[in-house]
């Protein structure tokens, strides 16, 4: 491809903005995937909030990330925080924003930090949070939590409050207490010495003292025989499963709130069996086993002994549950989940919660810092081994979760985030929008920057292969067929054309979107990029193949296409001779032969490249299907979010689509690679006649042409056409040759313009050698007929002014009259302006001669040549134009070849050649008495007494 690289050199400007261009639509395609994931990710299913620490949160909130962040994390979230108490200033500027700080303290991120240290800071934020979930799920399955439980009520001596079973506040809750107390001189009704046992009844509590509103829990707790406000540890009670709720709760308003199994407190054997958010390549101590088990005599978790309220409503470590949704992932229910209103199953919107139903996003921050006292008793190997697991665990997992408490700390704090969600959803439909604009805007302006380029370097070829073509030499036109010719200077053309219009915006902009798309991907799943590799190596494997098979038609097409245009052409211009000896039928079947053989072959390689796309697009859908289903488990397994899904998705067809270009690009290149050596071929080619480096300047020409032992031969041929040639034409004389067909009289014509050098000897003009003048220079001083009279399409006029361009009528109308063409010429409708069809279709034989003579004559040149030129006259015709010719030309060189020899008897010097030698020179009396091939010709051409 140097010869498109040549020409594209000037363009170079053009290329690099293209090319500039096609990195800016790729990096916009390659953007939008990842826009759309994170919209979907954070806009949609985190509410707007983006993983990482979050600005503000409660002291409560601070302090239970520490129990489970490591030295180094825990380090980061006690620097990367500060703490504002309710009553100071600073919590008056923020209470706008995070209403809690007026009533509590609150911990607000230090302004200031390096991105280094935030991200630290972030990285501390989700593995704590993972740790979280890594405890609770352990510490639930384990029985840690139940026991934690128990240990933290039977420290506890002092009597438990009860609330009112009223939805009002008792008085002494209005100033914040979390614990209401007795009111003072109230007593137990329990009788003295009687303990209070758990109540097998529908209803939880146990009434206390005189008053009946007052009622306790059924928590493993009685009431003091000798202190009715004294409640202590029931020696006779069975812990339920559960284990011990350390916040009361409302209990249930109705009973109909009751009989849909609403839990009144938070039950803290939930986290068990719950895999974490990401998942882990081996289920951590207790992962995916049941928690929540039916209570002792009852089936399926129904209720202890029969009854729905019963503790054992409150889900255990035996029960079967899902896994939680993170981040909006969601997860395999278990064969058979809890209902709502079932032991475990929890009821959205109502007072009970179940991390089986909505993961922490089914958590209040109260019901989260319930935990405190216990991890205050936590064994601290545990939390260690929560935090060292988290450390150990994908980033990914923490983020998943530590946006879930990031929300609940925020709805702690009173920030209200549906506005964030909103905010970010058009936040990043704008910038998807804006990125669509520019990629659309760069692919405009490709388009239209490389097919300028490709036009420009088109219309360069063209011009420099007809340039080259107007400078070729005989031996040049030996090698070339007029038809591929033709061929090279459009079709060839053409295929490079397309190959820059195309190849500037696939060779730059598919592997950009290829190693771009593999990047991303892989960025967003390594587990599936063995999909998008798989489908890379059959779309490479398909390609391959179709250019073993294509390729070498390719390089035919081009071959038979020129001999189509041959044929073609032959057809076409000798359609008379075909006619006149009734070959239609012949040259029908030589044509169709040739069209069959192209049309076969052309439709061979239009059917290898018709198969690939349907063979592509298979590919394609295949490798989406695969996608979906494996990232559908992963979705399950919570080890894939959706959008990430949706973005692999996209990148996977955007790497199968630019190998597909990539593909489409070795199949279009070799046909182009063909052309453009073809057009090499002709533009490369070192030229047999050339202008000398340091040419003479012609003066005032005379028209003395000598030939000095001149021999000549054809390319390869074997042996010389011309051999020793030597003679002088003189101004103001008639050099004539004459000869056998197959003479070499017009070879030697050839000679003097350069069409061919001559192989020995010299030809000089003036005495100089015509090989030191430029070719213009000595064409110029030439006024040439050829054997066969040309004409082109234009008018009369303009036919006349190819041999002296910016000639006046007078002189165009002078040389008409020479060549005895004025007459026809005058009748014609519109004279000069008369229209001359393409070779002069439209005027006769004899005609087209005389025109052709009148266009060398108007030249005035000091040497013309007529090359057989006077035989499609009569002769009258022939003979008047002699006669005017005589004076015209009197002080010019005149060089005649001629067939008969009535057109030749006048001429001072007459050459005769036989086999390329000459075999007599001198006059017509001279020779005929001198040259016995000259006198043969002459007897069978004239009578007797025409000789003479």
């Amino acid at each position: 491809m140097k010869l498109t690289a040549r020409y594209l050199k000037p363009f170079w400007a053009l290329v690099l903005i293209c090319i500039f261009l096609l990195f800016g639509q790729a990096v916009s395609e390659l953007a939008l995937p990842n826009l759309m994931s994170s919209l979907v990710n954070v806009g949609i299913q985190q509410g707007g909030l983006e993983a990482g620490a979050p600005e503000a949160m409660s002291q409560k909130a601070h302090a239970l990330l520490l129990y489970f962040a490591g030295e180094e994390e825990k380090a980061l979230l006690e620097e990367g925080y500060y703490t504002i108490e309710p009553e100071s200033s600073e919590a008056q500027r923020i209470s706008g924003d995070y209403p809690l700080a007026r009533r509590e303290a609150v911990c607000l991120l230090r302004e200031g930090l390096e991105p280094e240290a935030r991200k630290a800071l972030d990285g501390a934020f989700g593995q704590a949070s993972y740790g979280f979930l890594l405890y609770m799920q352990e510490a639930s399955a384990s029985g840690e939590l139940e026991e934690l439980a128990l240990k933290a009520g039977q420290t506890q001596n002092a009597a438990r409050p009860v609330l009112p079973d009223k939805t009002e506040k008792p008085a002494d809750l209005e100033n914040g207490d979390t614990e209401p107390s007795l009111p003072d001189g109230e007593a137990s009704s329990v009788p003295e010495g009687s303990s209070a046992a758990p109540d097998e009844g529908p209803d939880r509590f146990s009434t206390v003292g005189t008053d009946p509103n007052l009622e306790i829990p059924d928590d493993g707790y009685r009431v003091d025989a000798t202190d009715p406000n004294l409640r202590i540890p029931d020696e006779d009670y069975t812990v339920p499963a559960s284990g011990m709720n350390l916040t009361l709760l409302p209990r249930a308003e109705s009973p109909r709130q009751e009989a849909a199994g609403e839990p009144a407190v938070m039950p803290m054997g939930d986290f068990a069996g719950v895999e974490p958010a990401g998942g882990l390549e081996a289920p951590l101590p207790g992962a995916g086993e049941s928690f929540a088990s039916p209570a002792p005599g009852t089936e399926g978790g129904e209720g202890h002994e029969g009854s729905a309220d019963s503790p054992a409503e409150w889900d255990s470590p035996e029960d079967t549950v899902s896994k939680p949704e993170f981040n909006g992932s969601s997860a395999p229910q278990p064969e058979n989940p809890p209902q709502p209103g079932e032991p475990g199953g929890g009821s959205a919107g109502k007072g009970g919660f179940s991390l089986s139903e909505n993961g922490i996003r089914g958590m209040s921050a109260q019901q989260l810092y319930q935990l405190l006292p216990l991890l205050e008793l936590a064994p601290r190997e545990s939390l260690s081994k929560a935090a060292s697991l988290a450390a150990e665990a994908p980033g990914a997992m923490g983020e998943q979760v530590g946006v879930n408490l990031k929300k609940l700390f925020y709805e702690e704090l009173g920030l209200d985030t549906a506005p964030a969600q909103s905010a970010y959803i058009w936040g990043k439909g704008l910038v998807m929008l804006g990125v669509s604009l520019l990629g659309a805007l760069a692919a405009v302006l490709v388009g239209l920057f490389s097919s300028r380029i490709a036009a420009a370097v088109g219309k360069r070829l063209r011009h420099d292969l007809f340039s080259k073509v107007m400078g070729l030499g005989g031996p040049e036109f030996d090698k070339f067929s007029t038809a591929s010719l033709i061929t090279r200077t459009t079709n060839d053309v053409q295929q490079v054309q397309m190959l820059i219009t195309m190849g500037l915006r696939l060779v730059c902009y598919a592997p950009i979107m290829g190693i771009g798309g593999v990047l991303f991907a892989v960025e967003k799943s390594v587990s599936m990029s063995w999909i998008v590799a798989a489908a890379v190596v059959v779309m490479l494997g398909l390609a391959m193949t179709a250019m073993a098979l294509a390729l070498p038609k390719f390089k035919a097409l081009q071959g038979m296409m020129d001999a189509l245009n041959r044929i073609s052409r032959e057809h076409l211009s000798g359609m008379m001779v075909v006619r006149a000896f009734g070959n239609q039928d012949f040259e029908e079947e030589r044509f169709k032969g040739a069209n069959q053989e192209f049309s076969h072959t052309s439709r061979f390689v239009q059917r290898v490249m018709a198969g690939m796309m349907p063979m592509m697009m298979l590919v394609m859908n295949l490798s989406t299907l695969v996608i979906l289903w494996v990232g559908g488990h992963a979705i399950a397994e919570s080890a894939l979010q959706i959008g990430d899904m949706m973005a692999f998705i996209q990148y996977a067809m955007q790497i199968i689509a630019s190998f597909l270009m990539i593909a489409m690009m070795f199949i279009m290149l070799p046909r182009a690679s063909v052309s453009a050596e073809r057009i090499r071929e002709v533009l490369d080619m070192p030229l047999a006649v050339q202008d000398p480096e340091s040419p003479e300047k012609p003066g005032e020409i005379q028209g003395v042409i000598e030939f000095k032992d001149v021999s000549f031969r054809y390319g390869d041929a074997e042996s010389n056409v011309l051999e020793h040639i030597s003679f002088t034409a003189r101004p103001g004389e008639t050099t004539a040759i004459i000869g056998a067909t197959g003479a070499g009289k017009s070879t030697l014509i050839n000679l003097i313009p350069r069409f061919y050098d001559a192989t020995e000897g010299e030809i000089t003009l003036d005495g100089v050698d015509i090989r030191k003048y430029r070719q213009e220079d000595l064409r110029n001083s030439i006024g040439f007929v050829p054997q066969k009279a040309l004409l082109f399409t234009g008018s009369v006029k303009e036919n006349l002014l190819y041999g002296k361009e910016g000639a006046g009528d007078e002189e165009v109308l002078q040389a008409l009259e020479i060549a005895q063409a004025a007459g026809f010429v005058g009748d014609m409708e519109k004279g000069l302006d008369a229209f001359i069809s393409q070779g002069g279709g439209n005027v006769s034989g004899g005609q087209r001669q005389r025109l052709s003579m009148a266009r060398a004559l108007v030249r005035k040149a000091p040497v013309y040549i007529f090359d057989d030129s006077f035989s499609a006259l009569d002769f009258k015709t022939e003979a008047a134009l002699r006669a005017a010719l005589g004076p015209y030309t009197e002080k010019a060189a005149v060089l005649i070849v001629a067939q008969r020899v009535s057109t030749i008897m006048q001429a001072e010097q007459i050459l005769v050649l036989d086999d390329g030698r000459l075999a007599g020179k001198g006059t017509h009396k001279e020779l005929l008495e001198s040259c016995p091939v000259y006198r043969e010709i002459a007897e069978s051409q004239l009578r007797k007494e025409e000789l003479v």
